[in-house]
């Protein structure tokens, strides 16, 4: 699962690039390494949260930029039927703002970054999700091997369980700051 991480972290400080499909790489969860999906975790949703911001920042700029154009044109339009002394009706001035290319072209890169947040925020939401389930499966596998020791002395399972949960996870954490040069 490291090596996982490794592969979907920035290579340098400009690349901070994320993109959906190696994100979703992470939403499975290994049952049997339980502790490299919980040292993962807050890494990957914290960029997953990030690529969604800049998404939704994105979409936004592009909604002001439909709403200027719309504005903008309207005065235009308006201005040309004053001057013509023709009297323009709300549903024709609509009309007029429906076809003009500009507004057309406006309209479909809104809708194609709107997709984009979408799926980021979809993709937000599935790792809250991941994290509810991580915590649930951990608990689950805690009462599972609570209630296989306790024939055998259940402390004494647990307490090895617990042991062995935090041996590895140090020793996941210390991987990780090698890694980062910390």
């Amino acid at each position: 699962m490291i090596k996982r991480l490794d592969a979907f972290a920035p290579k340098t400080l400009e690349d901070n690039s994320v993109n959906l499909s190696s994100c979703r790489e992470f939403l499975a969860i290994e049952r049997d390494n339980l502790d490299a999906c919980l040292v993962e975790q807050p890494e990957v949703y914290y960029r997953v949260a990030q690529a969604f911001s800049i998404a939704v920042a994105e979409r936004d700029a592009v909604k002001l930029d439909l709403e200027e154009a719309r504005a903008e044109l309207d005065i235009q339009f308006r201005k040309q039927a004053a001057e013509a002394e023709e009297k323009m009706t709300e549903a024709s001035l609509q009309q007029k703002l429906r076809v003009a290319p500009k507004m057309q072209k406006l309209e479909r890169d809104f809708l194609q970054v709107k997709a984009i947040a979408d799926d980021w925020q979809a993709l937000k939401e599935s790792f809250q999700q991941r994290s509810f389930m991580l915590r649930e499966l951990v608990a689950l596998q805690i009462s599972q091997r609570y209630d296989e020791g306790a024939a055998g002395g259940a402390q004494s399972s647990h307490a090895r369980l617990a042991g062995a949960t935090k041996d590895r996870t140090d020793a996941l954490r210390r991987e990780r700051r090698q890694r980062e040069g910390v």
